[in-house]
C-alpha cells in the first residue's frame, strides 16, 4: 500500500482521473450564513442555510481545484485531498495565531468554529453533487 492511499485505498474517481468542476453560480445565502460570521456566533443546526463564498471568491476556488486538477498527473487523490485540508489547516491556523484573534477567542472556540463551518460547506457540496447526477441519470 502506497502512504499515499491511506488504510483505505479509493476507487477511481468516475472516468478514472474524473476532474473536479470548477465553480458552479448558486443563490447567494443570507448575510449570516456566510463564511465572514463571527467565531462566537451560536452553533447552526444542521438545517443551517448553506455557506456558499461571496461571488467575488468564485475565481479563487477555481484556480485551486484547477491546481488540484494538475495535480492528479503526479500525485493519487487521497495525497492531494490531505495536502489541501493540511494546508488548509496551516493557513487557517497561521491567520488565527498572526492576526491576533488568540487574543479574543479560545483555542476550543476556534476548532469549534471552523470544524463546523467545513462540516456546513461539505453537506452543502453532497448536495449539490448528488443533485446534480440525480438530475443527469438516464430514465
Amino acid at each position: 500500500m502506497d502512504a499515499a492511499e491511506g488504510p483505505h485505498p479509493r476507487r477511481p474517481l468516475a472516468g478514472s482521473g474524473a476532474l473536479i468542476q470548477p465553480w458552479l453560480p448558486q443563490p447567494d445565502p443570507p448575510e449570516s450564513a456566510r463564511i465572514g460570521v463571527s467565531v462566537t456566533a451560536a452553533r447552526p443546526a444542521m438545517t443551517s442555510p448553506p455557506v456558499a463564498l461571496p461571488p467575488q471568491l468564485h475565481a479563487c476556488v477555481n484556480d485551486f481545484l484547477a491546481q488540484a486538477n494538475a495535480m492528479q498527473q503526479k500525485y493519487k487523490y487521497d495525497a492531494i485531498s490531505a495536502s489541501i485540508l493540511y494546508a488548509a489547516a496551516r493557513y487557517n491556523v497561521h491567520g488565527f495565531v498572526q492576526q491576533g484573534d488568540a487574543a479574543y477567542f479560545s483555542r476550543v472556540d476556534f476548532v469549534t468554529y471552523m470544524t463546523d463551518l467545513y462540516r456546513r460547506m461539505l453537506d452543502e457540496q453532497l448536495d449539490l453533487l448528488t443533485a446534480a447526477e440525480e438530475a443527469n441519470k438516464t430514465p
